[in-house]
């Protein structure tokens, strides 16, 4: 009688879990789920040589976590958003030595953890502390195919 009780029950639990995900996508900010590119930081482009891969932020929607690249390490961690407010709290990183990309992969970390609001502009993501803008990420670009 149990198996044919939580058989019966199965496709209900099912239906409303499906309901659940859609209705966390659906709920997602315009800055969530996407990989931004590190274009500017504190002011001054981010270049990186052909065969490098560009600093980057990720914030997951349904974890609220953070993955991040910063040119030699990867970031982990976690965020709040509510509205146009954004705080970053970068946590576990990986711990390995890149000659000439350090300066870099701090300041951005600083960038990060500095930050209280965001805004889009022109397909650009702007973060900012107080006033100042911090950084500016791009949308990565896709190939043709």
């Amino acid at each position: 009688m149990r198996y044919v009780i939580l058989f019966l029950c199965f496709p209900i639990l099912f239906t409303f879990s499906a309901r659940e995900i859609e209705a966390q996508s659906a709920a997602a900010s315009p800055i969530e789920n996407i990989t931004w590119q590190l274009a500017m930081l504190n002011g001054k482009a981010i270049t990186v040589e052909s065969n490098q891969r560009r600093p980057f932020m990720r914030l997951n929607a349904e974890n609220k976590g953070l993955g991040a690249y910063a040119g030699c390490n990867t970031i982990g961690g976690d965020y709040e958003l509510k509205s146009n407010q954004l705080k970053i709290k970068p946590g576990p990183m990986t711990m390995m030595f890149c000659e000439g990309k350090m300066e870099l992969e701090q300041s951005f970390i600083k960038a990060l953890e500095s930050v209280t609001s965001w805004k889009i502009e022109e397909a650009r993501l702007i973060i900012s502390a107080g006033e100042k803008v911090v950084a500016e990420f791009r949308r990565p670009v896709r190939a043709r195919q």
